[in-house]
């Protein structure tokens, strides 16, 4: 408050008066939370970021993403934010790195840097590698192989439209199919291999065949 004001030149002229003002002081930005959606994602599918923060905005933000890359981002006077989709290659941290006020700007920004971690599974794979050919009567089997050993689920048809699943789990291995009549040939077309624990869809390759042929007849005579 102000209660006397008094001349420095001239006739040394004084008076009172009273009088007052706001001092706002503004709290440092903060971010208040990070996240992924989904999390965790699976490899090549579509994930976005989001964060949110406190303080008068709106801001503009500097953030660093999992494969190295520099984003400067506008922020509304909510705080909120959410990336755009993005192709989900590989897990890393995203990290903020500064944050300024576009009402404050010379106002500190406070716990920074601010990192989350985005966890990508991988996407499984599997490559069929033979099919058997075996007698009339016989079960023949299909042999893949696979990166790792885990608890999957194949998807495939034939080449007439029959549809079959089945669970693999060793990187190397084979397993009966008995969908073959006798005599019977048909092919194997592989669709899908799906990781059970995480839910990840992944690529299977290789076209196949299995075989089942007929055993042989002999047919004995007797002529007098």
């Amino acid at each position: 408050m102000v209660t006397n004001i008094t001349s420095q030149v001239g006739a040394q002229c004084s008076n009172t008066g009273t009088g007052s003002t706001q001092l706002t002081i503004n709290q440092p930005t903060t971010v208040t939370s990070m996240s992924f959606s989904p999390d965790p994602v699976c490899q090549g599918d579509q994930a976005t970021f989001s964060f949110q923060l406190n303080g008068n905005g709106p801001f503009t933000v500097s953030y660093t993403d999992n494969l190295g890359g520099s984003n400067q981002v506008s922020v509304p006077v909510s705080g909120s934010y959410t990336s755009s989709p993005f192709t989900a290659s590989a897990g890393g941290n995203f990290t903020i790195t500064q944050i300024v006020d576009a009402n404050n700007p010379s106002c500190p920004w406070s716990g920074l840097p601010r990192s989350a971690n985005l966890v990508v599974n991988p996407a499984p794979s599997i490559d069929l590698t033979a099919g058997d050919k075996v007698c009339e009567g016989e079960v023949a089997r299909i042999s893949y192989q696979m990166p790792v050993s885990g608890d999957f689920t194949l998807s495939y048809n034939d080449h007439l439209g029959n549809s079959y699943s089945q669970n693999v789990g060793s990187q190397n291995g084979s397993f009966a199919f008995t969908g073959l009549g006798n005599p019977d040939s048909l092919e194997i077309r592989p669709i899908s291999i799906t990781d059970n624990s995480t839910g990840c869809v992944g690529n299977a390759n290789n076209i196949v065949a299995v075989v089942s042929k007929p055993n042989p007849v002999v047919s004995i005579g007797y002529s007098p």
